[in-house]
């Protein structure tokens, strides 16, 4: 029997319900609540939030936990985590990111909002750098970015389908990929991290692992060196970059790469990779440009700054979903506040409970 049927009948013996009273409560009748406790029908997302705001429990009590409804598969890390690292990481967040993702899909599915995930390049295979540079072009055709500045990484990929959690971990982490049950894609950043341009990096790193299709020849060291091409050339794309900094110049400064990382939010380092994979500087000179950068860092950086992009980079895409459940009734504020992790008087400050009626 499914794990909600027997846990309803539990429930509602434990406080001393029946049927008729139960069903009373949940606007079903007194047959319908029999067949929810025979496991011959399923409660809808809707009923389920009912059940769950009757006898104040959370979801995983009636759905038997996260894990048993997705797996975490094809889990990738940035290249600079160990393996003890990888080990630890994944122990501690695991049940975090399935629980956050089951809010998400539920409050998605009850809000009759739900969507299939489609990989933009698909059809792309991966075995070399013009691969990767034709594979950012694409991606920002198929979701209509042009080839501006993007305003918000993070947000760009919860509107395209990819859910992205936030954890606190520590510094040594920075981010990882995954996708639950073969099909819902899933970024994990660490909210620890201060710079804005790395998680910018990061995130679009880990799409990479979840969207390029790389040739069975390449090892592990050049599948991440292409992700991060991938993220620099999404970031600011090779033609872009060549009119930036212009063609045929004897010298750059710094502060024209400072100024580049203030409009596009990518840091210096990655800009000057991204110079090498454009073609734009050669090895030789990728190779000068990363000892001067050093030796910038050391002496003029502190001087005149590095430089900052302005962006958020923050998840709110279940806040929002939780506001317009909120606002439609199809949700109570115990449970809103179990899931954001506060209480409900703070989330009655953070998102106010007036609400506008529209009547059809």
């Amino acid at each position: 029997m499914h794990a909600f049927a027997i846990r309803l009948k539990e429930l509602r013996e434990r406080y001393e319900m029946t049927l008729q009273q139960l069903a009373e409560q949940l606007n079903v009748s007194k047959q319908a609540v029999h067949k929810l406790e025979t496991g011959e029908m399923k409660p809808s997302a809707e009923l389920l939030l009912k059940v769950c705001g009757i006898f104040n429990k959370p979801y995983e009590y009636f759905r038997g936990g996260a894990e048993e409804r997705y797996r975490l598969e094809q889990i990738c890390f940035r290249h600079e985590s160990t393996q003890a690292v990888k080990a630890v990481t994944l122990l501690e967040i695991k049940q975090e990111v399935l629980n956050d993702v089951t809010y998400f899909i539920d409050l998605e599915n009850l809000l009759g909002i739900g969507s299939t995930f489609e990989n933009p390049l698909a059809n792309l295979g991966i075995a070399g750098k013009k691969d990767v540079e034709k594979a950012a072009k694409q991606l920002r055709k198929k979701w209509k970015l042009g080839s501006a500045p993007i305003a918000d990484v993070v947000d760009m990929l919860e509107s395209n389908g990819v859910y992205v959690v936030e954890v606190t971990y520590n510094d040594d982490f920075s981010g990882l990929s995954t996708m639950m049950n073969d099909e819902v894609p899933v970024i994990v950043l660490n909210r620890n991290v201060d710079s804005i341009e790395r998680k910018r990096l990061t995130a679009l790193h880990e799409l990479a692992h979840l969207i390029l299709r790389f040739a069975e020849h390449l090892d592990e060291e050049s599948i991440e060196r292409y992700c991060n091409h991938f993220a620099g050339a999404v970031l600011i794309p090779g033609e872009v970059l060549w009119e930036e900094l212009g063609k045929k110049r004897l010298g750059i400064a710094f502060g024209e790469l400072k100024r580049i990382k203030e409009a596009y939010g990518i840091s210096i380092l990655a800009i000057i990779f991204r110079a090498s994979n454009a073609e734009y500087i050669s090895r030789n000179d990728l190779a000068v440009w990363l000892e001067n950068y050093e030796d910038w860092k050391r002496n003029e950086m502190r001087i005149i700054g590095s430089g900052n992009f302005l962006g958020r980079e923050k998840p709110m895409r279940k806040e929002a979903l939780l506001v317009r459940a909120l606002a439609e009734n199809r949700i109570m504020w115990s449970k809103a506040a179990q899931i954001m992790h506060t209480n409900i008087d703070n989330l009655k400050m953070q998102f106010g409970s007036s609400v506008l009626a529209i009547r059809n």
